[in-house]
């Protein structure tokens, strides 16, 4: 019998998959009918490992994209525009749900655990952040869009710095953006999930905060 793990992606999570498995149920091998039938099977354990592409997919489609094709700047910005509706609507409705003011200002981000946090305090905060982890769907959309609003905000960055490029050569600038934008650019390439390095640098980068401010009137 031959037990299989296989490496498995976790749609929640976005872009933490390397150390995830799920074990599959286990099936009969189809050994040898010889006079080795009378020997006892011997267990093992082969490690199936998902092809980049797959993953690279997988990824994509969580955070609201085509799994496949040329990715666009106009593709983030539509999904991340679709979550924002799906998160402000959902939001409104967990808050009536949970009796908070309806004009109460609510700042979500994501914590150093993935975890989605309100920086805002009043009654009924804790009530209201446990109940946006443990629903997967907001959990999820939340995800997508901070993944979405970080590249975007870090792709334009990257685009600042480039369109400063020729000025940093031709000075006696400090040359450590450069460096350093070489160094994140040459990280991604090596990657075996560029999006997913693109999208942890995001977040180390360009932070997303999603507010919502019913008092606001933009």
């Amino acid at each position: 019998m031959n037990q299989i793990a296989t490496t498995a992606y976790n749609k929640n999570n976005l872009y933490n998959t390397a150390n995830e498995k799920l074990a599959n149920s286990t099936q009969k091998s189809k050994g040898e009918t010889s006079k080795k039938e009378s020997t006892p099977s011997i267990l093992k354990e082969d490690k199936v490992t998902i092809s980049k592409d797959a993953i690279l997919a997988k990824t994509r489609e969580a955070m609201g994209l085509s799994p496949t094709g040329r990715l666009k700047r106009e593709d983030l910005e539509a999904a991340a525009e679709n979550q924002k509706k799906i998160i402000s609507s959902t939001l409104a409705s967990f808050m009536k749900n949970q009796g908070v003011e309806t004009d109460q200002k609510i700042s979500l981000s994501l914590d150093e655990k993935d975890r989605i946090v309100i920086k805002e305090k009043f009654p009924g905060k804790s009530e209201l952040e446990k109940k946006l982890n443990q629903d997967t769907s907001f959990s999820l959309a939340f995800k997508s869009l901070s993944a979405n609003n970080e590249i975007l905000s870090y792709a334009k960055s990257c685009g600042d710095n480039m369109t400063n490029l020729t000025e940093v050569m031709n000075s006696e600038s400090d040359w450590n953006d450069l460096f350093s934008l070489a160094s994140r650019y040459s990280e991604i390439k090596s990657s075996s999930n560029p999006l997913a390095t693109l999208i942890s640098l995001g977040r180390s980068q360009e932070p997303y905060t999603f507010t919502h401010d019913p008092t606001s009137s933009t």
